[in-house]
């Protein structure tokens, strides 16, 4: 058993049943990212860490000649995993940063990987709110996110189950 479809009140849920590969939900439309959040863009396997809260109030940062605020400090960051779960790679994100990923283009590129496109998918400070988001740039095959617990699907968006694809078309 690899996860559940759940048809309730006329909307779809997914839920992982513990798989070994897990359940993947691609995304149609920016993803607020959750702390151990784990992405799948092209081959890469990219987890969202959450490192501090962010501070509430930034009126109280020192400010430089110009009046403009000081960059804060990094609150999260992105970690290219492997195939055993260790971390590869590490990427910093702070408040007000946008990051590119993609095989030529990008704030962090992955030249090696023939299924990244070359500009696959951003991650975004989200203005006003202490979160990030994910979003895909057009990229050739998309972006998912890993289930976690139940997760409600939308129309046209397509899960992967193992190398098993299937596009989600509610009627």
């Amino acid at each position: 058993e690899h996860a559940q479809l759940i048809w309730q009140d006329n909307h779809l849920r997914v839920r992982d049943l513990g798989s070994a590969n897990g359940s993947w939900l691609f995304i149609t439309a920016p993803h607020r990212l959750a702390d151990g959040d784990v992405l799948l863009v092209g081959s890469q396997v990219i987890r969202f860490r959450e490192l501090t809260p962010r501070a509430a109030d930034l009126a109280d940062r020192p400010r430089a000649g110009t009046g403009s605020q000081l960059p804060v400090e990094d609150d999260a960051l992105l970690e290219q995993l492997r195939a055993d779960g260790s971390v590869r790679d590490v990427l910093y994100l702070s408040p007000g940063r946008t990051v590119l990923i993609g095989r030529e283009h990008g704030d962090w590129v992955f030249p090696y990987d023939p299924t990244m496109s070359s500009r696959h998918a951003e991650v975004r400070s989200v203005s006003g709110q202490e979160a990030y988001a994910v979003r895909d740039v057009g990229s050739r095959n998309g972006v998912a996110v890993l289930v976690r617990g139940e997760r409600a699907v939308r129309e046209g968006e397509r899960l992967l189950f193992g190398r098993k694809m299937l596009r989600v078309e509610l009627s």
